[in-house]
């Protein structure tokens, strides 16, 4: 020791008592810290969730818990039973005659009441009344009828008409005309009486070629306004809902194409009634374009007339 300190005395030897009060120090640090500090610091912490609770109750709690307290009542106070009461003595009963009253009617039984059901009546429907569209269509068909006679009447003169062109025919081919005479060669006096006779012969041949074509143009104008007819009933229904009169009649002229085509409408007689003539118009148009014209009919062109009536074209 007295050389330590001599040491630290003399200055030489400083550095060397430094080092271990250093040391000491620190130790005696190191101890007052874990005496003051819990042990808990030296363990790992572990961090937990919240935990959250709720109280669950029900409604009956609830007004259980909100219900006042009750309040202490004083007991009830026991009456005395009270000294009973003289009653008065009751009123003399006085006497009630006897009456003698009448019986009463007997009584009649009611009727019972009728049963009413509650469900619906069904209700018995009516015949229509008559209506004047009965008598029309009676009169339409009546004129339909008549309109279908025609036409048979009609086919059967077409027919009568065609077999008399077919013998005339079948004449003409079996006649032979007489040979032509040379021309460089006189003519004998009986050469005139045979010329004439060559022409006359030639002349009722061309008579009958046209009475044949002419036959032939007005069964093809027969069939084809047939078809015209048909096409125009195919669309000729006059409303129901008004009552036309059966006097009503219209003269229409329509200028027909070959292919058809209604190029002109013209009334050559129109009715008293502007609506009937409306509809004749409105039919055409509507039936446009007609039927066209059949191979046997060699026109371009053709104008025809029709006659309207409420039961139809006749």
């Amino acid at each position: 020791m007295t050389e330590f300190f001599s040491l630290a005395g003399n200055g030489t030897q400083a550095p060397y008592w430094k080092m271990p009060l250093v040391l000491t120090a620190l130790l005696h640090l190191a101890v007052f810290l874990l005496l003051i500090m819990p042990p808990s610091f030296l363990r790992p912490r572990h961090n937990f969730q919240e935990i959250q609770t709720i109280n669950l109750f029900t409604a009956v709690e609830l007004k259980a818990r909100l219900k006042p307290p009750r309040r202490h009542t004083a007991p009830p106070r026991v009456s005395r039973p009270s000294r009973p009461r003289r009653q008065p003595p009751p009123p003399p009963v006085k006497e009630v005659k006897s009456i003698n009253i009448d019986q009463p009617p007997p009584l009649v039984p009611a009727k019972p009441a009728k049963v009413v059901s509650l469900r619906p009546r069904k209700l018995k429907k009516r015949a229509p009344p008559l209506v004047k569209h009965e008598k029309v269509n009676d009169e339409l068909l009546r004129r339909g009828l008549a309109g279908i006679r025609a036409r048979l009447k009609a086919k059967q003169e077409a027919r009568q008409v065609k077999s008399a062109l077919a013998e005339l025919v079948k004449n003409l081919q079996a006649a032979k005309p007489a040979p032509a005479p040379p021309k460089n060669k006189p003519v004998s006096p009986a050469a005139p009486d045979t010329a004439k006779g060559v022409s006359a012969e030639s002349e009722s041949n061309q008579a009958a070629r046209n009475a044949a074509e002419a036959a032939g143009f007005k069964l093809a104008l027969r069939r084809y306004y047939m078809l015209i007819s048909l096409r125009i009933h195919e669309h000729w229904s006059l409303p129901k809902t008004h009552s036309w009169d059966k006097s009503l009649e219209a003269v229409v002229v329509i200028n027909i194409r070959r292919d058809g085509i209604v190029s002109k409408i013209t009334f050559e007689k129109k009715s008293d009634n502007m609506y009937f003539n409306q509809y004749v118009k409105k039919t055409i148009e509507e039936a446009s374009p007609m039927p066209p014209f059949p191979s046997d009919l060699k026109r371009e062109r053709l104008e025809i007339g029709l006659r309207f009536m409420p039961g139809g074209m006749l």
